[in-house]
């Protein structure tokens, strides 16, 4: 039984690796990796996100919140507005969508009192505060 299951697992994930979204996450990633405008881009937001991050630990007194919080939208606006990383989020939210319609079919098969978490972040391009980096 516990070995069909993981083969139906496998067969599973191979259906998900073969839709346009993940196939679009693949290409875009080497595309990504390999444009080094938008790798200086990822590096400036992950910058000017960990001081931003880390001013606001000490919120309204830390004298330079206004100016890293400025630098830190204009590089997340920079940065998300690239034409790759726009196409990368598209595709990112579709197999987002298609995981959580998994997850939650699988759920309710199993138990109606089950609820599964929504946003199950794939990827973490950028930093933490967006939640997506080219996995």
């Amino acid at each position: 039984m516990e070995d069909k299951l993981i083969e139906k697992t496998y067969d599973l994930l191979d259906e998900i690796k073969s839709t346009p979204a993940y196939q679009g996450l693949l290409t875009l990633n080497k595309q990504i990796n390999a444009d080094e405008h938008v790798k200086q881009l990822i590096t400036l937001f992950k910058t000017s996100e960990a001081k931003y991050n880390d001013a606001k630990r000490y919120g309204k007194h830390h004298p330079d919140l206004k100016q890293y919080k400025a630098e830190f939208q204009k590089a997340s606006y920079e940065l998300f507005r690239h034409p790759l990383v726009k196409q990368y989020k598209v595709y990112e939210r579709e197999l987002n969508t298609l995981l959580e319609t998994i997850a939650s079919e699988l759920a309710a098969i199993v138990s109606p009192r089950l609820s599964v978490k929504k946003s199950l972040s794939i990827s973490n391009l950028g930093g933490q505060s967006c939640k997506s980096e080219v996995a």
